[in-house]
């Protein structure tokens, strides 16, 4: 009950498509928890294949789409792929003329073209043929990495957590903008009354090494750079604090 607001019951996707015995059987094991707990693991198995092939493709960045990764790790991604389409095809099956108005079924089609892309090229041998065809290539396997956010409509927890997220990205939003606005005035400030003391500082053979820090508080927005890489996150404070 406590995740009501966040989507129906599997019994109610199965009386919203229910038709044709088959269309009920495959809503039968779409809208269970089960299936949706296999499609997270092979989602996430999946993202570790990307992972190994991304690190195996960086030992030889010159040689195309060639890989060193392992056997399986190619059949892992390869089984993975054909069960994602499978998926798309039961849920086409069961939604039809509805199945695109859910915003992760136009995400996975959009994956599952981009994939099919690939393996074509793969199989006809192009990938070989120009840089062209090698960068769409890497483009489509960067693109398998998106399907991770399918995970957000999956788990629960997960879920919940987004929403969560989502709630506080106002107060962010605001706080973010009162942190600029108190940093600009205190840059202005700085810029007066500090800026005249960092030029003789300077001219007097301080920071001989450092070639930005003459020009830290030479003006509002460089006062607020300042500020910002000092106060916020914290990186060499004491450069121009100090002396």
């Amino acid at each position: 009950r406590g995740t009501s607001f966040i989507r129906v019951s599997a019994a109610q996707k199965e009386d919203e498509f229910a038709g044709s015995p088959i269309r009920k059987c495959l809503a039968a094991v779409i809208y269970r928890d089960a299936f949706e707990g296999s499609l997270a693991i092979v989602i996430l198995a999946n993202f570790v294949c990307i992972c190994i092939d991304t690190d195996a493709r960086a030992t030889s960045p010159d040689d195309g789409l060639k890989t060193s990764a392992p056997q399986w790790v190619e059949h892992l991604t390869g089984t993975c792929f054909i069960f994602f389409v499978v998926e798309f095809g039961m849920r086409a099956t069961v939604e039809q003329k509805v199945v695109f108005k859910n915003m992760w079924n136009c995400l996975d089609f959009f994956i599952i073209v981009t994939g099919s892309i690939e393996y074509i090229l793969h199989w006809t041998g192009l990938e070989m043929s120009g840089s062209g065809i090698i960068r769409v290539m890497r483009l489509c396997r960067l693109l398998r990495l998106i399907r991770v956010m399918r995970l957000f409509s999956i788990l629960k927890e997960l879920r919940k957590l987004l929403l969560m997220m989502g709630s506080c990205f106002k107060t962010l939003f605001w706080s973010f903008l009162l942190l600029i606005l108190a940093m600009t005035i205190w840059a202005t400030i700085a810029v007066e009354i500090v800026n005249p003391m960092i030029l003789d500082l300077s001219d007097n053979g301080e920071w001989s090494d450092c070639t930005r820090c003459r020009r830290s508080f030479s003006s509002v927005f460089d006062a607020n750079i300042t500020f910002f890489q000092t106060i916020v996150a914290g990186d060499s404070w004491g450069k121009i604090a100090i002396p």
